[in-house]
């Protein structure tokens, strides 16, 4: 039998996890003071630590964001709203709390997370990795596991390797999807089954591509990853009736992306580059034109230059402390 204690930490627990998207803080309120249980904290050896705090390094900030830059541009919002959005967003202080203040990152963690591999970026042995993925499309229903990380991942190999013919990308609807749009739970089983045979189909291709790979005799390479890629391996997408749609993954346009649409992170709606590496950018000063068609009265542009007294994200630079992984099979 739960205490009235047990019931009330309960409550309490419930009532203060926070998630912080921006690095994934899990934060439990009644253990601040105890064992954090934070992906913050389980990297610290990696991370370093804080010699002021004794917590754990956080390569986390948003310093000369422009957060809702692209929706401003096809005016989706106007100046007003973006300038509200900026001036208000904060950052995260340690526990996971929002704050007024933008996150600040430490350059000693941005160029550890770099070179620790904890920024994917699509080197580190990569190009000679058979890669496929399995998107099961739940958007519409909130999943944070996006669409638009298969297009990201193809922009890394991409900058890192010149190629990306070793990754191959298959979009399905979540076996879910028909009770969103009115369908019944025996359209649910059907789309079950459908799902269940593409991802079945997945594994014995990518089984057949790594015995290829192991039974040829050839140095391991790109092109031997590519020549030996199963024809069938494919980029595609099956809509609700089963039927595959041979497709490129991309933000915007095709087919696929008229079934199944593709959100992006806050930082690509600020401007950043598809490949989302950049965890701290370089500031440049405000230009009017990067707002094009846009025009700011002087009220507003002076009121832009007191949100980013610093500058913006110039996304046309490499990050601060960006650099290449710093091996594979590292140690820590």
């Amino acid at each position: 039998r739960i205490t009235a204690q047990g019931q009330r930490l309960a409550r309490q627990l419930h009532r203060e996890i926070t998630l912080g998207h921006q690095g994934g803080e899990l934060v439990f309120g009644v253990l601040l003071r105890g064992l954090r249980l934070t992906r913050t904290a389980a990297g610290q050896p990696l991370q370093g630590r804080d010699p002021a705090t004794g917590f754990a390094l956080r390569p986390l900030d948003n310093v000369g964001v422009q957060y809702g830059l692209l929706a401003l541009r096809q005016g989706r919002i106007t100046p007003a709203q973006f300038l509200d959005l900026n001036e208000r967003v904060g950052g995260y202080d340690i526990d996971g709390n929002r704050i007024a203040q933008r996150t600040v990152a430490d350059a000693a963690v941005l160029a550890r997370a770099y070179e620790n591999g904890r920024v994917v970026q699509g080197g580190g042995g990569l190009a000679t990795v058979p890669i496929m993925h399995a998107r099961v499309w739940a958007e519409i229903a909130g999943d944070i596991h996006t669409a638009y990380d298969d297009v990201q991942i193809r922009a890394k190999l991409l900058k890192a390797n010149g190629r990306a013919d070793n990754q191959v990308v298959w979009v399905l609807p979540h076996p879910q999807l028909p009770l969103f749009l009115g369908g019944t739970p025996a359209d649910v089983a059907r789309l079950t089954a459908m799902v269940n045979g593409v991802v079945a189909q997945q594994f014995v291709l990518m089984s057949a591509w790594l015995d290829a790979l192991s039974a040829d005799p050839a140095p391991l390479s790109a092109d031997k990853v590519a020549r030996l890629k199963p024809s069938p391996a494919t980029d595609a997408c099956w809509d609700l009736a089963g039927n595959r749609i041979a497709d490129v993954p991309a933000l915007a346009g095709g087919t696929c992306n008229a079934l199944y649409a593709k959100g992006v992170s806050p930082r690509i709606a600020g401007g950043a580059p598809v490949a989302d590496d950049v965890l701290k950018c370089q500031l440049k000063a405000v230009n009017d034109a990067d707002y094009a068609p846009v025009v700011f009265t002087a009220a507003e542009r002076a009121r832009l230059a007191t949100i980013f007294p610093s500058g913006v994200c110039d996304y046309s630079q490499p990050g601060v402390s960006q650099r290449p992984l710093g091996g594979t099979w590292l140690r820590y």
